[in-house]
């Protein structure tokens, strides 16, 4: 996988990344979107990190919850991302809507 850069409208959108081959370096996915629920769904052995900018919605990063965000931009990093072969750096801009990463 090379990166992404993903621009959407309204609605919800699901990216699994489960099945995905992803090279031993660092993938970047940029997300822009107008309204709606972005789910990402990332496997377990990939270590990410997550900036996050929403003018109001909310944000899940596997077990950490964030239930009211307005205009604010957020970051998220698991604890191995510095030290991983494979890592993702996910990039995230909404005006409305709630982002979910979670592990499959």
């Amino acid at each position: 996988m090379d990166d992404v850069n993903i621009q959407l409208g309204v609605g919800d959108t699901v990216i699994d990344l489960s099945n995905t081959l992803l090279p031993k370096a660092e993938s970047v996915i940029s997300i822009r979107h107008i309204a709606g629920k972005v789910r990402i769904l990332v496997p377990y052995d990939i270590e990410v990190a997550v900036y996050h900018s929403v003018v109001i919605g909310q944000a899940a990063f596997f077990d950490h919850l964030e239930p009211r965000l307005i205009n604010e931009t957020i970051s998220y990093r698991t604890s191995g991302f510095d030290q991983a072969d494979q890592k993702i750096k996910i990039i995230t801009s909404m005006i409305a809507g709630n982002l979910e990463v979670k592990r499959i």
